[in-house]
């Protein structure tokens, strides 16, 4: 990993910080959580349990917070078409040259902003299903010549 990573944000994301900022803007961390004094803000384990609580468990045992990390590098690559080096970039691993990290401090911040804006997009058409085909195989039945 990185010891530095800078992150650009899609317009959704900064809209979303905006809002957030209008609740919990006098804390110190975006998602602040009033329940504990030790954790001051949401963290990895409160992900998990929301995921394996939402939609009446229906993602419990079948999704994990990293597993968002692993579907979008796949999505990045395979839909959007960004090559595996960019989105290995914005998760903060270390790319390797022939000279190992000697001369490569690639940031690629104009390409990661672009991409990041269009996976912000991608993913909106994935919700509003402007980009799913839909088909009922059930109920159908296929008429035979």
């Amino acid at each position: 990993m990185v010891d530095e990573l800078i992150i650009p944000l899609p317009q959704q994301a900064l809209t979303l910080l905006k809002e957030q900022h209008k609740k919990t803007g006098m804390y110190e961390h975006v998602f602040h959580s009033h329940r504990t004094r030790k954790t001051p803000h949401t963290n990895v384990e409160k992900l998990s349990v929301t995921l394996s609580t939402i939609n009446n468990g229906r993602y419990k045992g079948i999704h994990v917070p990293h597993g968002f990390r692993a579907s979008a590098l796949t999505m990045i690559q395979e839909q959007l078409k960004y090559l595996k080096e960019l989105p290995d970039i914005q998760l903060g691993h270390i790319i390797k040259d022939n000279n190992g990290t000697a001369y490569n401090r690639v940031k690629f911040l104009d390409e990661r902003t672009e991409m990041l804006q269009k996976w912000a997009d991608y993913q909106d058409e994935l919700k509003t299903g402007t980009s799913v085909i839909r088909a009922d195989f059930k109920n159908k039945k296929e008429k035979q010549a």
